[in-house]
């Protein structure tokens, strides 16, 4: 690579500029010397040295002259931008909220404490016991039903203390159940069954669901007219 040398500039802040061979500068002169170049005489205003030079400190007036944003401006922006983004968390709250509302009436609904026994028409009476079993039978089913008697108050807690030397009762109620004799009704497959879910929820089933999932344990009251069930109802006990 050939390259070229400068004149000394200005005795003992002379510096030395050199170029390559395409006359691109290799290393610059301080802007101090090239000034004091200008005044001297001894450097043209056509010399890519001093072109450089006045072109850096036109780059940074430019850059200082620049106004700064105003903090008012910086901080209103922030507030635009915060309210907006509160405005599109209220629409969606709004909009959710009437699915939310008519959700919760539906729930509340379905779920309902059934006082227990039915009120009973004229020639129907109610039953209390337990399920031995449910069997279809053609278009119906058959129930084979253990019946118990559901006490409480003094009639509960005298039959506790005869049965079992304890007239202590329990949630006010004592279940005698003493023979475990069976009886026999018939149950259309349409008639009206309710379950318990959640513990206290009387919920609305049907029969063949009920007789494939009832066990033992379970207690009912049935609503009976002469040999057919109307209306099956599991009763909550504590």
């Amino acid at each position: 690579m050939s390259g070229s040398a400068g004149a000394n500039v200005d005795g003992d802040r002379a510096t030395t500029r050199r170029s390559d061979a395409d006359g691109q500068p290799v290393s610059d002169l301080p802007v101090s010397s090239v000034f004091t170049a200008a005044e001297t005489g001894r450097l043209t205003l056509n010399t890519p040295l001093f072109t450089t030079a006045l072109v850096r400190l036109d780059r940074s007036r430019r850059c200082s002259s620049r106004p700064p944003k105003p903090k008012g401006v910086v901080m209103k922006s922030s507030l635009i931008a915060l309210a907006v983004a509160v405005a599109v968390v209220g629409v969606v709250s709004v909009a959710s909220a009437p699915s939310r509302s008519a959700a919760a009436p539906a729930a509340k609904q379905s779920c309902t404490f059934a006082t227990l026994p039915r009120s009973t028409p004229a020639g129907q009476q109610s039953l209390y016991g337990h399920i031995s079993s449910l069997t279809r039978r053609g278009n119906r089913y058959v129930l084979r039903f253990d019946p118990a008697w559901l006490l409480s108050g003094v009639t509960a807690s005298r039959a506790a203390l005869e049965d079992t030397g304890s007239a202590d009762v329990p949630n006010d109620t004592y279940t005698r159940d003493e023979t475990h004799k069976l009886l026999t009704y018939l149950v259309p497959a349409s008639a009206h069954v309710t379950v318990l879910t959640h513990a206290t929820c009387s919920t609305r089933t049907t029969v063949a669901k009920l007789a494939s999932s009832t066990t033992p344990r379970r207690r009912f009251w049935i609503s009976v007219r002469i040999d057919t069930v109307r209306s099956i109802d599991e009763q909550y006990h504590p």
